[in-house]
């Protein structure tokens, strides 16, 4: 991937602020990945795309991927796969949205799934995550 635009944004870890700031930006890149697919509509799904979870190395950076880099690199994480899965359900015209909640006994630690609507209008959450080998 050469032509890229690399942006790097500092988000809070504690408090619901936290909550709330990582949501809007896994919104952000939800939306990169809602235009690749537009502009790319032959993309195979995460599920059969042989993507795998990589967990980030513990202390590092945080490094966000859109679907073509995840493609490319062949694994992401939470964030990276709820945005690739909202994308593809806002696609098929579901409705979706990022669902982040703390990790248990992990402060300042975060998990990324995705909130889908149902039959009913109700609201359900699914874990791409655990679906890609987490």
């Amino acid at each position: 991937m050469s032509d890229i635009i690399e942006i790097v944004i500092a988000l809070p870890v504690r408090g619901e602020y936290a909550r709330q700031a990582i949501e809007s930006a896994v919104e952000t890149l939800a939306r990169v990945d809602y235009a690749f697919l537009v502009e790319h509509p032959r993309t195979v799904t995460l599920q059969k795309s042989g993507v795998r979870y990589q967990r980030e190395k513990l202390g590092g950076r945080e490094q966000w991927q859109s679907i073509a880099q995840m493609l490319d690199s062949g694994n992401g994480d939470c964030e990276d796969f709820a945005a690739w899965r909202i994308a593809e359900l806002r696609r098929r015209g579901i409705s979706a949205r990022p669902y982040v909640a703390p990790v248990l006994n992990q402060p300042g630690k975060w998990h990324v799934m995705v909130a889908l609507k149902t039959l009913g209008n109700r609201w359900s959450v699914e874990d791409p995550s655990k679906e890609m080998g987490m």
